[in-house]
């Protein structure tokens, strides 16, 4: 089963200017959408766009127990990447 690399996107502001930036991750199971949103202010409203979308059906992906987690590179650089809050719900 291939849980490879699927998508990037590269942002038209710098990530990494030292501000707290907000991403959104939905998925929705009845039609197996997962699409991933981005503002580039803290506690900015959700755009209408995502910027990218996936079709995939996670139940079959992963079963019926998951563990979710994330990564982060700079390449040789340095950077911090933090999550300050975390959400899962229904949708």
């Amino acid at each position: 089963m291939d849980r490879g690399h699927r998508a990037t996107h590269l942002p038209t502001f710098d990530l990494a200017d030292g501000a707290p930036h907000t991403l959104w991750v939905d998925y929705t199971a009845a039609t197996g959408t997962l699409a991933v949103y981005l503002a580039r202010d803290p506690g900015g409203a959700k755009p209408a766009e995502p910027v990218m979308t996936f079709a995939v059906n996670l139940s079959a992906l992963v079963g019926t127990q998951a563990y979710v987690g994330f990564s982060a590179a700079t390449g040789g650089l340095t950077n911090n990447h933090e999550i300050l809050n975390l959400n899962f719900g229904a949708q």
